[in-house]
């Protein structure tokens, strides 16, 4: 009898023996797909805005789910805005944070963080070629971080960045990113407001200083 009960004892341990990793992520739901939306308004500047996606860019937190490709509504005059939903998990890790910094110089981020630096943590990220009014920009990025910031909402941040060089001249602070298309045109990324999921782009007009 004490044979079979040190056996039965021995089985229920193996059993209950559950990497910390993914009992940290069941007790904080961080293992389920959730919407995640970004959405990038435009103002009366743009004519028209569009988005595709480049699936090898796709980085995500090991062990998280994702169902990608990112979801980007089409634009329409009447709706003023380009919406970006992932369905993926939320788990914040350096590793992804790593990958959106290294494809990236110039960037903004919806929170009013050091853009200079970059993230130190994001959920996941991803690139592809933003268009506007015609001026194609390829390797356009764009990462979600993790919640707090100090602003009134607690929703997850997002970031947005490009790498500088070639036919894209840039400039970025801590509360816009400025990028110039092929035809000379400056188009120029801020912060709407304190809204975490929110992003506002306008092509600048003769005489308009990037940053003001």
């Amino acid at each position: 009898m004490r044979a079979k009960s040190l056996l039965l004892t021995a089985a229920i341990l193996a059993a209950a023996v559950i990497p910390a990793a993914v009992v940290e992520a069941q007790e904080n739901d961080l293992v389920e797909v959730q919407e995640n939306d970004l959405i990038l308004t435009v103002d009366d500047s743009i004519r028209n805005a569009a988005f595709t996606f480049a699936p090898s860019s796709f980085d995500i937190s090991e062990g998280q789910p994702s169902g990608e490709p990112p979801v980007v509504a089409s634009f329409t005059r009447s709706n003023d805005r380009l919406n970006f939903r992932v369905y993926a998990g939320r788990r914040r890790t350096g590793s992804v944070a790593d990958t959106f910094n290294e494809r990236t110089t110039e960037r903004v981020a919806t929170r009013r963080e050091k853009a200079s630096g970059g993230p130190s943590e994001l959920n996941f990220t991803f690139n592809g070629t933003l268009t506007l009014n015609g001026d194609q920009f390829p390797n356009f990025n764009i990462g979600q971080g993790s919640k707090g910031g100090g602003l009134s909402d607690s929703n997850n941040n997002w970031w947005v960045g490009v790498a500088s060089g070639g036919q894209t001249a840039v400039k970025s602070g801590d509360a816009f990113l400025c990028i110039t298309g092929p035809t000379g045109t400056i188009y120029q990324i801020t912060l709407p407001g304190d809204d975490s999921s929110r992003l506002r782009v306008r092509a600048l007009g003769e005489g308009e200083v990037c940053g003001t």
